[in-house]
């Protein structure tokens, strides 16, 4: 993973699509079979906010109705979504993960206004027992040491996963003020 995340050509943005789908690969490999992992997705939430653009998100396809999908573009229920992901090379600027991460944070779910909700044998919409707290795990997927990145990667994300070239490996760091997902639950 580490060698192919490291590959080098001229066109930029073409090696950045590139590496997303690298990371979303490894993801594949790691999440349960029920969650698909999809490249380029935007979040709507009940009050018709839509995000920038998400690298990566990791949702459960088989309970999520797509309010949008046509080829590349969809739009999925920020209800539905378990992880949005960032995917930087190398080239990672405070200001930019902030605004992604405030982009995400003022997305909200309701259970009073008309909403998504997951149940156990079907999908409902409108006024729905939703979990208006919930919200995505934040990960940060990029090529930098951990020297080279600004602090709003430490304390914006709940998981950091850098790719060491020299190393040959690949660093996770996990937000230590949370012990378990019961405390990602409670944000």
């Amino acid at each position: 993973i580490v060698n192919q995340l490291y590959f080098e050509a001229e066109h930029g943005a073409t090696i950045g699509h590139y590496r997303e789908k690298i990371w979303a690969e490894m993801f594949k490999c790691i999440v349960p079979r029920k969650f698909v992992v999809e490249q380029s997705v935007f979040l709507i939430d009940s009050r018709g906010k839509v995000s920038n653009e998400v690298d990566l998100a990791i949702f459960d396809e088989m309970y999520t109705p797509y309010i949008f999908r046509y080829y590349d573009l969809k739009f999925i229920p920020l209800e539905a979504v378990a992880v949005v992901v960032e995917c930087k090379s190398k080239s990672i600027k405070k200001e930019k993960l902030e605004n992604w991460v405030k982009g995400i944070s003022r997305l909200k779910t309701s259970s009073v206004q008309k909403s998504f909700a997951r149940t156990f044998g079907a999908i409902t919409s409108g006024p729905a027992d939703t979990q208006p707290a919930t919200r995505p795990l934040r990960v940060l997927c990029c090529l930098n040491k951990q020297k080279e990145l600004p602090t709003a990667a430490d304390t914006k994300f709940d998981v950091v996963i850098r790719a060491l070239k020299e190393e040959k490996r690949l660093d996770i760091k996990w937000d230590e003020k949370k012990k378990n997902l019961y405390d990602w639950y409670l944000c």
